[in-house]
């Protein structure tokens, strides 16, 4: 079997939750081509979905440096590192992903997550207002952006920026009407507002 052909298998059995036949070929493909960066990305990425991150992140590392232009490779890098502590290096990863990729809504959100824990509020708002501005109209990430929305809106409130914080919450919850998270956050801002009986009303 060709690399192309065992490549595409693998990515069928990836796909479809086989990951112990994926992980084989993958591996088969490595021992083959060490030097294949997609194989070694993808089986970085299986790696750190079955709990071995510190392995994700020495396989997507060997793929970057292959294949310093591969957005996905370092938004994945960034995900494996930030699973084994390693926040700063994380941010880096994520940072370079969407300087590859600018409208890579999903390291964006990544990058504004990670700063914001960091306390790092202004440049967190910044990547979640990218994110959002990085999203195409499509049913299959409504979800997505009203994660976003919602995140963007704890930021807000921590700015104290209390009008755009329930804007932001708002279209969450206009996107996701069950959405309790960015219920509560409203509510928050609202009483950052001092507008309690509708933060009240938010709460329940």
């Amino acid at each position: 079997m060709i690399t192309p052909q065992a490549l595409e298998l693998a990515r069928q059995h990836h796909h479809a939750g086989r990951l112990p036949e994926a992980e084989l070929l993958y591996r088969e493909i490595v021992a083959a081509e060490p030097e294949n960066a997609n194989a070694l990305h993808l089986l970085g990425v299986l790696a750190g979905q079955t709990g071995r991150h510190v392995e994700a992140v020495a396989l997507i590392s060997q793929s970057v440096a292959l294949r310093p232009d591969h957005a996905e490779a370092h938004k994945n890098l960034g995900v494996a590192l930030k699973a084994v502590g390693h926040d700063d290096e994380a941010i880096a990863a994520y940072r370079r992903a969407v300087a590859i990729k600018p409208d890579y809504a999903e390291a964006h959100k990544n990058l504004g997550n990670l700063l914001f824990g960091k306390g790092e509020i202004d440049p967190a708002i910044a990547a979640y207002r990218e994110a959002i501005a990085s999203c195409h109209a499509s049913k299959s990430i409504t979800q997505f952006v009203a994660t976003v929305w919602n995140n963007l809106g704890v930021a807000l409130i921590a700015k104290r920026q209390t009008d755009e914080a329930i804007a932001a919450c708002q279209n969450a919850i206009g996107l996701r009407p069950d959405y309790a998270d960015a219920f509560a956050n409203l509510g928050h801002a609202l009483k950052e507002q001092g507008s309690i009986p509708e933060a009240v009303a938010a709460y329940r």
